[in-house]
């Protein structure tokens, strides 16, 4: 009877444990406005597998010279600016590119329904997401001439990789950030990771875990002083990190509380017209369709008692 006892009490500290897991994405309004304030809610959540993107950098884009930028953008934003509703209907189509677009532009944390986490999600929409990602770097990358941003030299000197080294290290810890970095190699080649945690080591330098998009999980890293650059082994290559896109977080922050404000533009709320007796009325928030079949345009106003589908991106 003890044993029996012993054993269920340990099957319920086992339930609670996986009920309670810091590494799960929030599933409601409440539960992720809870944690808003807690950037190590964030890092745990950049720690964990189902929160990362289901597949590598994909042989494809320019010269199916991989889209690792790009990559590591959506991963960073999607940390920070997705909640999980898996009660609803899973999106498709245009509804996928409305959630990506809204994670890529930092435009409104946004409930991606029919999903728990974001690993599942991009399984589910991999050559879709692969395919827009694609599409961001033409328009981002050489219309927009993001590309400037991966020039510079694969090596520095000893003292300004040094100061760049603790300048990442206040950002990554004190300030818990996880920052973004353009990695030159030589020639024109860039690459790009994020920067989730960093610790002291033995040589008076840091060691780093990063997401790297070329591989699944954090990848770690080691800085010492005296170093002009590092090494990335999977390549043969040397490369100098620099740190890019350092507003992000101030963007993340402000849309959070604009989320748990309330204050939403309801276009990107994916509540779907459950079906199409129309139980209830349509409200603004809701999917509306193009009369084909596809819910393509989003209700985002009701002057006049007059619904409007509007396109919004």
């Amino acid at each position: 009877m003890e044993k029996l006892v012993l054993l269920t009490i340990f099957c319920l500290l086992g339930s609670w444990s996986v009920l309670a897991d810091p590494g799960d994405a929030a599933k409601s309004r409440q539960e992720f406005c809870s944690h808003k304030d807690d950037p190590n809610y964030f890092k745990e959540l950049a720690s964990r597998p189902q929160n990362q993107i289901a597949f590598v950098n994909p042989h494809a884009g320019l010269g199916n010279g991989g889209l690792c930028w790009w990559h590591s953008q959506l991963q960073g934003s999607s940390l920070f600016l997705t909640v999980y509703r898996p009660d609803l209907a899973k999106p498709k189509g245009d509804e996928v590119s409305y959630i990506f677009e809204a994670i890529m532009k930092t435009q409104a944390v946004i409930e991606i329904p029919g999903y728990s986490n974001f690993s599942d999600f991009t399984a589910d929409n991999e050559k879709l997401l692969i395919q827009l990602l694609a599409d961001w770097q033409i328009s981002q990358g050489v219309f927009g001439f993001g590309f400037v941003d991966g020039i510079a030299a694969d090596s520095m000197s000893a003292a300004s990789l040094r100061a760049d080294m603790d300048d990442l290290f206040d950002r990554v810890e004190n300030k818990k950030e996880i920052t973004y970095q353009v990695l030159k190699m030589p020639g024109l080649e860039a690459h790009a990771w994020l920067v989730v945690h960093m610790t002291r080591n033995s040589q008076g330098g840091y060691h780093l875990q990063v997401l790297d998009s070329n591989f699944s999980g954090l990848q770690d890293y080691d800085y010492s002083p005296g170093q002009t650059s590092f090494a990335y082994t999977a390549l043969g290559v040397e490369f100098a990190p620099r740190t890019h896109r350092e507003g992000d977080l101030s963007d993340y922050q402000e849309l959070m509380t604009n989320y748990c404000s309330g204050n939403v533009d309801p276009s990107y709320k994916l509540y779907k017209i459950r079906n199409s007796n129309n139980v209830r009325q349509p409200q603004v928030g809701d999917l509306c369709g193009d009369g084909k079949g596809h819910n393509s345009k989003f209700v985002v106003s009701g002057e006049s008692s007059k619904l409007v589908c509007d396109l919004r991106f």
